[in-house]
């Protein structure tokens, strides 16, 4: 009797399994979490006789569930502590300010383009946060076309003005998810802030000082590694315009209005 029970549990695991019939439903229901299926366990086996269709197919699952590798099963693990999420949004905020473009050299107020060896300083430094913070794909993909003195060079001309200061704080960080591979899905509130400023040739100085700020959202992927934690990935998904020039500051109250923003993961 054990082995005919043991033939029938290995041919249902088959049917739940083998693709290409079931092959899309059976990474639909993992994807779910078979945890869901063995919190239920109980109730699914005092069901009437006439549901035996379903029981087995839930005690399949029950026992494939013992099978699949704990790797799998990372993603059904609790909720980041407090102290975890502060550790989050360090790293998070290191990136921030390190992605941040950087305010124009003082020394070269007077040039409408920066030096070569100005390009590759604040490359450099912004790889080095990259790599230091970030998985492997994650430095690759914010590494690529990094020239964040192209982008000063970019706003002086379409603006016309200088960007004299800039700066950023995390204000929030909270959690969402947990993905099945264990990575740590949260949402993050920025705030940034910049001073732009028009340069006077004649008088060899700034003019017409402007401060502006707001509060982006982010959708930050993280992942545990090396005692800490590595971005995976960042996905914008609201952005926000000054309504108020006259308050500025993370800390002080100012009107924005949010703006949702369907950019793709970064």
């Amino acid at each position: 009797m054990v082995d005919a029970a043991r033939v029938r549990f290995d041919e249902l695991v088959a049917e739940v399994t083998n693709p290409p019939a079931h092959g899309q439903d059976f990474d639909a229901r993992l994807s779910t979490g078979l945890y869901e299926v063995d919190r239920k366990r109980g109730a699914v086996r005092s069901r009437p006789r006439r549901r035996r269709g379903v029981i087995l197919l839930a005690a399949a699952l029950i026992g494939l569930a013992a099978v699949v590798p704990a790797a799998i099963l990372g993603g059904s693990s609790s909720a980041p502590t407090p102290a975890e999420l502060r550790q989050i949004g360090a790293v998070i905020e290191r990136w921030e300010k390190a992605d941040l473009l950087p305010p124009w050299p003082p020394e070269h107020y007077a040039r409408e383009d920066l030096p070569r060896e100005v390009h590759e300083r604040m490359a450099a430094r912004r790889s080095a946060v990259a790599r230091a913070v970030g998985t492997d794909d994650f430095f690759r993909s914010a590494d690529e076309g990094n020239d964040p003195a192209a982008g000063l060079e970019s706003f002086r001309r379409a603006e016309d003005t200088i960007l004299v200061d800039s700066e950023t704080k995390v204000l929030d960080v909270s959690y969402r998810r947990t993905e099945l591979i264990g990575d740590v899905v949260v949402r993050v509130t920025v705030w940034q802030g910049e001073t732009t400023a028009f340069w006077d040739t004649d008088e060899g100085r700034l003019i017409k000082r402007h401060k502006t700020d707001g509060t982006p959202v982010y959708e930050y992927t993280v992942r545990r590694a090396d005692g800490g934690w590595r971005i995976v990935s960042v996905r914008q998904v609201e952005t926000s315009s000054d309504a108020s020039g006259a308050q500025y500051g993370p800390s002080t109250p100012h009107d924005q209005q949010p703006i949702p923003s369907h950019d793709g993961s970064l």
